[in-house]
């Protein structure tokens, strides 16, 4: 892929499917095992699914984010309504 975007020329369908054909590199091992993408248990997805959450609240929440006032109503009653469950 660096390759194609490094090159001077145009990035080609016929250019992007010669990539599949290339064998590609080893990985070299960093010692690091990779994280799994979804925790097995309930309490780590639901874990999971709050930080994204307060990731977008943040992203809401910022000056000229396009938000509507109601719209964060209707998502903090939202959240009250499942923070009472």
């Amino acid at each position: 892929m660096k390759t194609i975007i490094g090159g001077e020329g145009e990035i080609t369908r016929r250019a992007v499917a010669s990539l599949s054909k290339t064998p590609r590199s080893p990985r070299v091992a960093t010692g690091k095992v990779a994280a799994p993408r979804r925790p097995s248990s309930l309490a780590g997805q639901a874990s999971d699914l709050c930080a994204r959450l307060e990731s977008l609240i943040a992203r809401m929440t910022k000056p000229g984010a396009p938000v509507t006032a109601d719209e964060l109503a209707t998502l903090r009653r939202r959240l009250a309504e499942l923070a009472g469950k």
